[in-house]
């Protein structure tokens, strides 16, 4: 008899309601028997075929079954904490120095731009959760996060100066460099192999 592990009822109830399987159908589309599914989804424990089988079924990796990759594990492994950290040094820069408003401006554009690889995980930790690829890889989102504090810079310093903002201007700057960068190694190398990628 292979040794029961933990698995997410919660997690496995979800992706089959998500889909509107019932229990039997899903069953039948993991090759497992209905009392094996009506057990994994109240007790939460299952054999390492059972979660193999309903992984293949479902179309997702193993540790979205046992809840070892979560949605909100995912956001605080993005780069959204970091972006977070730059925000708020840069912020209490501008208010110490007085130096004008564009570190201010810049600070808080990079907030903005944390809150956008925030949103970006949470939207790609829900697709991978119901079986679908990511929005956007998280290179394209951290360089998406640049372009978005820097056009959020900008937008602020028009507003609040009348101009353009330095700041604003390198941060959007660096993010098109990044993109364009990203999208040159992609076309002279190719996309990353699944193997290169790693599954979670």
């Amino acid at each position: 008899m292979s040794k029961e592990m933990k698995i997410d009822a919660r997690m496995i109830r979800s992706l089959r309601e998500l889909r509107g399987w019932s229990q039997e159908q899903l069953a039948e589309a993991a090759g497992l028997g209905l009392r094996t599914v009506q057990r994994v989804e109240s007790d939460g424990r299952a054999s390492a075929e059972t979660r193999t089988c309903l992984a293949a079924a479902f179309t997702v990796p193993q540790s979205v079954l046992t809840g070892a990759r979560t949605v909100p594990q995912r956001v605080r492994d993005s780069a959204g904490p970091s972006l977070g950290l730059v925000g708020t040094f840069l912020i209490a820069v501008g208010l110490l120095t007085g130096e004008g408003p564009g570190l201010l401006l810049a600070g808080t554009g990079i907030l903005i731009a944390m809150l956008f690889v925030y949103a970006l995980e949470y939207i790609d930790g829900r697709r991978e959760a119901a079986g679908r690829g990511e929005l956007l890889s998280p290179a394209s989102a951290s360089v998406g996060g640049l372009l978005v504090a820097g056009l959020s810079t900008e937008a602020l310093g028009w507003v609040a100066t009348g101009g353009p903002v330095w700041a604003g201007l390198i941060v959007a700057a660096l993010g098109l460099a990044l993109a364009a960068g990203h999208w040159l190694v992609s076309r002279l190398i190719g996309p990353e192999s699944p193997s290169e990628q790693g599954e979670s």
